[in-house]
Formats: C-alpha cells, sequence, structure tokens
C-alpha cells in the first residue's frame, strides 16, 4: 500500500451532483485536477481545473456519455502516478491524441482510471486522503545505450527589459533578486507566472501583479535568467507571493542554463530501469517500486556538501524543505549522471 492522498467515491454520493463529472477535494491542500477521455475513437486529455480544500469543481458538463474517465490529481509535494499516459501541459490544454508528446511540444504524464459502470450518467471523484493499492507494475523498459553525445543547440535567449514605473514598496517589502523563470499559466482561469530564485518559486498573480507586467514576463523563454524586482506579499513553506515591478534578462546563456535544459523531460536509471525521474521546469518527480516522490530543484556551481566539485543539482522536498546535493556530470541530449555529493551511489539517468 502507499498513502497517496487519493480515494474515489461512486454514484452513491454522485446524486448531489449537477453536472456528469464532479471533482471534490476533502483533503486540507488545493489540487489541480486534469481529465482524459475518449471522443470518437481519438484519446483527449484537459486540464488544469483547481479544487481548494473542502470544494468541488465540475469538469465535464451534463450526462456522462463515456464509461471510463481517467484523471490526474496533483498537489504540492505529491504526485500521484497512475498506468495510463495521456499529453499534459503546464499551462490550461485541450490535447487530441496520447502520443508524441513531446514532439508536440507536450509531456507525457500517468493517470489513473474510473470505470463509472455501464449506465451511470453523473459521477464524483473524492479526493479524501484514503490509502490506493499499488497494481502490478508494467514490466520495465529494456535498459537501452545512451544516444551518442551531440552538441546542444542554442536556448534562443534573447534581451528583455520592462519597466512597469510602479513605486518600490506599494505592495509589500521591496525586493531585487536573481532568478530563473520557469512559466506562465493560467489553470481554471487564474493566471500567474512563475520564477525560481535563491531556493524559493515566486508567484506572481494577475491582480497583484498587473496584466501588461504579465504580458512582459511571456516574452521570456522558460529557463530564461533575469534580475526581478518587485514587492513581497507574503511567504509560504518554500514559497513568495509577490508583485513583479521590473525585470531585467541580458539574453547571455551559460553552463546552468545548458544544464537546466538538459535535464528537462523522462528518464530511467540505466542500473535499474524501474526507477524513474520526470522533470519539468523545476519540479524533480521520481517512482521506484511504486513509490513517488516529489521535489523541486536548481542548479548551482556547486555546495558546501561537494567539497568545491560541480555544477551541482540541489534537490529540495517541498513538504519538510530537507535539501540533497547531487554533483552533476555527462550531461547532454541522452541524458546526465548524479552523484550524492561526498562522492557515493552514482545514477546514470537516460532519456525514454
Amino acid at each position: 500500500m502507499r498513502t497517496l492522498m487519493l480515494s474515489s467515491l461512486a454514484l452513491g454520493l454522485a446524486g448531489q451532483a449537477e453536472a456528469g463529472l464532479e471533482v471534490c477535494n476533502q483533503t486540507d491542500t488545493r489540487h489541480q485536477v486534469a481529465i482524459g477521455y475518449s471522443d470518437n475513437g481519438d484519446w483527449v486529455s484537459e486540464g488544469w481545473w483547481g479544487v481548494d480544500p473542502g470544494a468541488c469543481t465540475t469538469v465535464i458538463g451534463g450526462d456522462l456519455k463515456v464509461r471510463n474517465v481517467y484523471y490526474r490529481p496533483t498537489a504540492s509535494g505529491h504526485d500521484y502516478g497512475g498506468e495510463y499516459a495521456f499529453c499534459v501541459d503546464s499551462a490550461a490544454f485541450t490535447i487530441r491524441g496520447d502520443t508524441d508528446c513531446a514532439a508536440r511540444g507536450y509531456r507525457e504524464a500517468l493517470f489513473l482510471m474510473e470505470d463509472t459502470g455501464p449506465t451511470a450518467t453523473e459521477w464524483t471523484i473524492v479526493l479524501n486522503g484514503a490509502p490506493v493499492p499499488d497494481k502490478a507494475p508494467a514490466p520495465p523498459p529494456a535498459p537501452a545505450p545512451a544516444p551518442a553525445p551531440a552538441p546542444m543547440a542554442g536556448l534562443g535567449f534573447e534581451y528583455s527589459d520592462f519597466d512597469s514605473g510602479i513605486e518600490p514598496g506599494t505592495m509589500g517589502e521591496p525586493f531585487t533578486v536573481e532568478g530563473r523563470f520557469l512559466e506562465c499559466a493560467m489553470p481554471e482561469g487564474e493566471r500567474y507566472c512563475l520564477f525560481e530564485a535563491e531556493g524559493w518559486e515566486w508567484y506572481l498573480y494577475e491582480g497583484a501583479t498587473p496584466s501588461f507586467a504579465l504580458d512582459a514576463m511571456e516574452v521570456l523563454t522558460p529557463g530564461q535568467r533575469a534580475v526581478f524586482s518587485g514587492d513581497v506579499i507574503s511567504y509560504g513553506d518554500i514559497s513568495v507571493e509577490a508583485m513583479l515591478r521590473r525585470y531585467v534578462a541580458d539574453g547571455t546563456e551559460d553552463e546552468s542554463d545548458r544544464i537546466w535544459a538538459a535535464v528537462q523531460g523522462s528518464f530511467y536509471a540505466a542500473d535499474e530501469p524501474g526507477y524513474t525521474a520526470d522533470v519539468y521546469t523545476n519540479n524533480f518527480f521520481t517512482e521506484n517500486g511504486g513509490i513517488l516522490s516529489g521535489e523541486i530543484f536548481r542548479i548551482a556551481p556547486d555546495c558546501p556538501e561537494s567539497n568545491g566539485a560541480g555544477p551541482v543539482m540541489i534537490r529540495t522536498e517541498r513538504e519538510t524543505q530537507d535539501s540533497v546535493c547531487f554533483v552533476l556530470s555527462d550531461w547532454g541530449p541522452g541524458g546526465f549522471t548524479t552523484t550524492f555529493a561526498g562522492g557515493w551511489q552514482e545514477t546514470r539517468w537516460v532519456r525514454r
């Protein structure tokens, strides 16, 4: 058994629902949910819907017209896995087809499946923290040799600067940090942009940050470094809500940028093919023997534990804020190698 904050409740609770498929969140953590289904022979995936603690969200309106519904719930510090692969995106999406995700600019993610029975027209999925039994794992892929090294292409960064003209201190304590832009997204209509700096995730939500400032952020390329200034609104355990006042991105790229780009994607451990990793933006999700782990990471020249060796990847567990440092080597299009700082337990990650 693995304790994943997930269970489902069938038609008995769905009688109160006004729609074909509803997701209710009985945990104390906000979740994002994506769904998948068959539409005239094509597989379709859609997301994301935000579901606050104690709230319900309609994800399919009207009567259910499919028996099997697929869904992927995610929350801070949790990745629920699944058995069925669909394409997803970081921003709001509707994607037809479940193959060639990376080639089409998406990433692949695993979904769970709910059999609603042959006659149900309404169904409710309840996220309530109950354990979910492990299912028999699929056979691990056979080890494959890493592709021959190829030169990394330029990352396409360009010079960009923005100044809102807003006075410092308008919304809170002024700040200036050097960070890495990650993404702009709009799950369920709540638009935000995100960058990481100094081991923190910095969220810029529309409203506190003007729309024209978020428009300017979307000019940046994911992974691009910039100097950001604004006002701190509030702090979380490992995140900051802030208002953006200005940024300057000089358009140059260095080794840390090329490493960040090289480690994005899906990988398996060369010596243990059942040990897998999915890396996107600053998220590092692993699965090994049914045990799931979700962390955030950053690239740095070195860390105290590496005794000057580097570059390194520092991975931080969201809920505990515990960090582990890994020395990086042999990074490129085919994968990368991580070694615990101190020189033991090396893992070669091969791109899937």
